[in-house]
């Protein structure tokens, strides 16, 4: 068995679908066993049916915690300081790690996945927040990015069990939701309200958020709930997006 293939058993089962990707925009399933190449440049995080959604994930084991804050040394380092509990370990080929924790029981459900997954978020500052969702894509091990460097596979160790990840995790703090915002009455251009349904292409991301957070806060949303809102559909990092909402705060302030 080659050290590349191990990745691939310790995340999934045999008989499992993911999706391989070329670009961040694919969304075609096959087999497992049908994909494992170096020809893509990402992965599904979990097993998938159909396409890519997360409402086509089938086993919620695999959670990403992807880092891309300091140099590749600083994230190393923040890491092992963490103490995480990870089960993979890649090198994106440019500028960041990505840890998948690979649970030995898989979540029952989207629910306990995304309360599991804020949990481990909390205890790790410099995490992208953007990763979440179950049928993200990560970093095929050993493929060659578009810049001609390769996503190293840098550890594969095993599943995870349960009582290890609480052990790490600590007791649940029970903090209060925050409210969801309000969208409906409130008035915002068409664009707007477009952008916040559809998000935006690759390219044109940073651009259309700071366009659309101009318009958003001068219809009265604060920053916080700006950023809650486009969080959720932009594939973002999240120190990216709260920076290009202060630069657009800053102009709104500038023009009031």
């Amino acid at each position: 068995m080659s050290y590349a293939t191990s990745f691939y058993d310790v995340l999934f089962n045999a008989d499992e679908n993911v999706c391989f990707g070329k670009t961040v925009y694919d969304t075609h399933v096959c087999p497992l066993a049908h994909a494992i190449t170096t020809e893509y440049q990402f992965i599904s995080i979990n097993p998938l049916k159909d396409n890519r959604a997360d409402a086509n994930v089938t086993e919620y084991r695999n959670i990403l915690c992807e880092f891309d804050t300091g140099s590749i040394a600083e994230q190393m380092d923040a890491l092992q300081a963490s103490g995480l509990p990870y089960s993979t370990l890649v090198f994106s080929g440019s500028k960041s790690l990505h840890a998948i924790i690979s649970l030995e029981y898989p979540c029952k459900d989207r629910l306990e996945y995304d309360a599991l997954v804020k949990r481990i978020y909390a205890k790790l500052p410099n995490v992208d927040a953007s990763g979440k969702n179950p049928s993200r894509f990560s970093r095929n091990p050993n493929a060659t990015r578009d810049n001609g460097r390769q996503q190293s596979l840098m550890e594969v160790k095993q599943r995870i069990p349960w009582d290890v990840l609480d052990l790490w995790l600590g007791p649940e703090v029970k903090t209060e939701p925050r409210p969801p915002v309000n969208v409906g009455n409130r008035l915002l251009p068409t664009r707007t309200r477009s952008f916040l349904k559809y998000g935006a292409p690759e390219g044109q991301r940073n651009r259309l958020l700071f366009s659309n957070t101009c318009e958003m806060l001068r219809a009265g949303y604060t920053e916080d709930e700006v950023f809650d809102l486009v969080s959720e559909i932009l594939d973002l990092p999240q120190k990216e997006i709260r920076a290009t909402i202060k630069s657009a705060a800053k102009k709104a302030r500038s023009e009031s």
